[in-house]
């Protein structure tokens, strides 16, 4: 699958959100792929997987990443790695965008997207929710 199938495939699967292709070899990069994604308030990216370790950064905004089952707290300044072939999904929990960019040391990453791991629209829909509402009269 190209870049650009990834691409397009994530951003139909995303709520509230996109991604853009930063860097490949195309883009001056020989063995790496940076991936930008920007989630607004209540955005989230569903539960998936990739055959090659991931390099998380986040770049503003707040949010839950699970890794696995497990939840992390992730803001500005947070850099995480996602083991391969681990399951994950991102929730932006705050009110504003949250940007991350999403390393690979690869020039063709993969995507598999999991089923039944996760809650597929929310972790926590009690706090998400009221996020939204204050959002919405904010």
């Amino acid at each position: 699958m190209s870049i650009q199938e990834i691409i397009e495939l994530s951003n139909s699967h995303i709520v509230k959100g996109n991604l853009r292709h930063v860097v490949d070899p195309v883009r001056g990069a020989g063995d790496t792929t940076v991936i930008e994604s920007v989630f607004e308030s209540g955005g989230h990216f569903p539960p998936h997987s990739h055959e090659q370790d991931q390099t998380l950064i986040v770049l503003g905004g707040e949010g839950i990443l699970f890794i696995g089952e497990e939840p992390h707290t992730i803001n500005p300044d947070t850099v995480i790695r996602i083991p391969a072939g681990t399951p994950h999904c991102l929730y932006n929990t705050g009110l504003t965008k949250l940007r991350t960019l999403n390393i690979y040391a690869t020039s063709e990453p993969t995507l598999t997207f999991v089923d039944g791991l996760f809650p597929e629209s929310r972790p926590l829909p009690d706090e998400v929710d009221q996020l939204e509402e204050l959002a919405a009269v904010a």
